[in-house]
């Protein structure tokens, strides 16, 4: 499967090693230069590709491959930004699946007006968690050694699923 995750900081690192490690084709887009020289030839490595350009500029998603891509993860610290980048991926590209990353719980209401789902946020799932110690899991199905995985316990004691990408690692999966 071919991913473009946009955003190059720790989430969308992290995210684009577990898919890649997972075997999926996955490049990365990241408009700050610095970022690119500093983690890209070790993610290469791992077989991120990385693109430097503003994903937010149509020409920029469609060179790094959105037009052939299966899923879109923005996970950008911008809000504003991760819908723009939704937009152009499902409007643009059509491209039918994608993830976006709520960096203010505030802005959620929007991402689901303009139909923008799923919407992950580390807030709203650790506002209603009891946090508890940390967890290493095994991802043995994919092979891809070891990663956090975190479920969320809401507070009716019932199990809230979570994204390894959204979530704090200290939040024990139940």
């Amino acid at each position: 499967m071919k991913v473009v995750v946009a955003g190059g900081g720790s989430v969308g690192r992290f995210t684009a090693e577990q898919l890649a490690a997972a075997g999926h084709d996955v490049v990365v887009v990241e408009n700050d230069r610095a970022v690119v020289r500093n983690y890209g030839k070790e993610e290469e490595a791992k077989g991120v590709r990385w693109h430097l350009g503003d994903a937010c500029d149509v020409e920029v998603l469609r060179l790094a491959g959105a037009a052939d891509a299966e899923v879109v993860a923005a996970v950008t610290g911008d809000d504003e930004d991760n819908i723009l980048i939704c937009q152009i991926a499902r409007d643009k590209y059509q491209v039918e699946r994608f993830i976006s990353r709520v960096n203010n719980p505030r802005n959620r209401q929007y991402f689901e007006l303009l139909d923008i789902r799923p919407a992950f946020s580390a807030w709203r799932c650790t506002r209603n968690s009891r946090v508890l110690r940390p967890r290493m899991v095994s991802q043995q199905s994919s092979g891809a050694g070891t990663a956090p995985i975190a479920f969320c316990r809401n507070r009716t004691g019932s199990n809230t699923a979570a994204s390894r990408a959204s979530t704090a690692p200290w939040i024990k999966s139940e």
